[in-house]
């Protein structure tokens, strides 16, 4: 069977054709030196589905009783000292490292958390509803664990009360967002969790793990032990109250994952790429925050984390904020080889941020945007200083980091990852942490009045740029051309020369140009992908 076409949309389901991997393709070295730019994008406004509306909430005998109410035994401050000693070892030699607000549990063999444990009540509509309560007594707030999911027709709701009202998280339907039956969820407030499912046949799920909250982003040490979002240093700098480009601001995400038996948070930048025609939410941060697929499918990003305007005299509610959940890891190089970066492809574009611009240009930083200790967006000043005076305590190659001194502002747990910014909002690099040009610069208690102590590193992306070039020229387009003979990366010069090799690399709401030719193969379509012919006609088939 043949197909023509010359623009078409295809889903289907069936079994996955041969995968095909390759390598990415640096631009050829130049004996001039080329500085390579993209200039930042405004992505188009998300079309976000409606919040539901639990169906439990009208329902009086959904939770009636504690019979559906699954309570775990409190956390106790041997396990929270254990997790932050945990961390402390792990970036050992990272300062400020990624910052610790919450702890990994997983019940105990004797306690289970399924679909077993919830109450059924009758619809209306000839539906059930099922409906559990997960809680952990004195979290500021959970991320749940879900595994073993397939809710048939029905549909997961997860929800919890918040100071501006419900938070809902969902729907979650078939087997998952992932396809996987195993999934995290967003960050819900509070240390419970209310989970319905409505459909016509029971439903499986288990709750396998949860992160319990016990700090809120943005608190003191003792302040978000009681779960009150307290003040940062107090030399931070709301970046709204600073010039600085707006899409370098909106492109700027707050990240949370999964470390060992914590929850820690980083920063992150949403960058542009090559292809003007599909925006693709292509997500940069360090290494040493996010270093492999399973951490990513841990992370949760959230936007738009700041507050509304310079002097702004309400505390920004990080449960209302714009978030992505997960994403796959694209390309990345370690601190110690490379230049401390992660480059994701996040699963999806979030509301009301931006793309930002990027230069391969060195020392071009003139400010930095962050999210310290997890809290609302910061600003910082930084000027080049080239290699780092002094720093044998920092190992890092000056052909991979760029240094700066601070001018204004401060860096605090939570702010790597985060990006370099020229004067007109093009990122040039990804921070690493501080080197110490004196002994004892990393007292924590001396952080606002030691700028002079330090240098801060940051990966170049000058040495990022070769390593994501591929994914920059593909953006949201994999191109194939029967024509072609050499090289095959999915790229506009260099195609793949068949449509199933095309089809195999790309991903779902991604699309496959096929220049005009016949293309004699047969396959099964297991995703979404929108086909594309350019030159005139295209047949697929035998």
């Amino acid at each position: 069977m043949k197909a023509m076409l010359r623009a078409m949309t295809l889903a289907a389901a069936g079994a996955c054709l041969p995968t095909v991997l390759a390598q990415e393709t640096p631009p050829t070295a130049d004996p001039i030196r080329v500085i390579y730019e993209a200039p930042p994008a405004h992505a188009p406004n998300v079309l976000v589905p409606p919040t539901p509306t639990p169906l439990s909430l009208g329902l009086e005998a959904a939770f009636a009783d504690s019979s559906n109410f699954v309570e775990l035994l409190p956390v106790t401050f041997e396990e929270i000292d254990a997790a932050d000693r945990e961390l402390a070892e792990r970036y050992r030699d990272i300062h400020p490292g990624p910052e610790r607000i919450g702890i990994v549990r997983s019940p105990d063999s004797e306690l289970v958390i399924d679909a077993s444990v919830a109450r059924a009540t009758p619809l209306d509509d000839g539906r059930t509803l099922w409906t559990l309560a997960v809680t952990s007594p004195t979290a500021c707030g959970l991320r749940l664990f879900i595994d073993e999911f397939d809710v048939g027709d029905g549909q997961m709701v997860i929800y919890s009360p918040d100071v501006d009202g419900l938070v809902v998280r969902g729907p979650f339907t078939s087997v998952g967002p992932n396809g996987s039956g195993e999934f995290w969820t967003a960050s819900l407030p509070g240390d419970t969790a209310f989970i319905e499912v409505a459909g016509h046949a029971p439903p499986q799920f288990r709750v396998a793990q949860l992160v319990h909250f016990d700090r809120l982003p943005g608190g003191d040490s003792t302040e978000r032990t009681r779960c009150n979002p307290g003040t940062t240093l107090n030399c931070h700098i709301d970046v709204m109250c600073r010039s600085v480009d707006e899409c370098a601001r909106q492109a700027t995400g707050q990240m949370n994952f999964i470390v060992g038996a914590s929850c820690a948070v980083c920063t992150g930048t949403l960058l542009n790429d090559y292809d003007g025609e599909t925006v693709v939410p292509h997500f940069l941060t360090a290494w040493h925050c996010i270093s492999d697929q399973a951490q990513v499918n841990t992370l949760e990003v959230a936007f738009n984390y700041q507050t509304a305007f310079c002097g702004d005299p309400t505390t920004p509610n990080w449960n209302s904020a714009s978030r992505v959940v997960g994403g796959t890891l694209l390309a990345s190089a370690d601190i110690e080889g490379g230049n401390d970066m992660s480059f994701i492809r996040l699963a999806a574009m979030p509301g009301n941020a931006c793309l930002a611009g990027w230069t391969t240009l060195t020392g071009g930083g003139s400010y930095g945007i962050h999210h310290p200790a997890g809290s609302w967006k910061r600003f910082y000043a930084i000027t080049d200083v080239g290699v780092c005076p002094g720093c044998e305590t920092c190992p890092w190659d000056s052909d991979e980091f760029d240094f700066y001194d601070m001018l204004d502002g401060i860096m605090q747990g939570g702010s790597s990852g985060s990006g370099a910014f020229t004067g007109d909002g093009r990122l040039c690099g990804t921070l690493t942490g501080q080197c110490c040009i004196v002994v004892g610069c990393g007292d924590p208690d001396a952080e606002c009045t030691n700028r002079d102590d330090f240098v801060v590193g940051y990966g170049e992306f000058e040495q990022t740029f070769p390593l994501i070039y591929r994914w920059l020229l593909i953006g949201g387009t994999i191109n194939v051309n029967r024509a072609y003979n050499g090289p095959e990366f999915g790229t506009p010069a260099e195609p793949f020369n068949t449509f199933v090799e095309g089809f195999n690399f790309a991903w779902n709401g991604t699309r496959v140009r096929l220049v005009a030719n016949n293309y004699p193969e047969t396959g099964v379509f297991n995703k979404q992908v929108t086909l594309l012919a350019t030159g005139g006609p295209v047949v697929i088939g035998q």
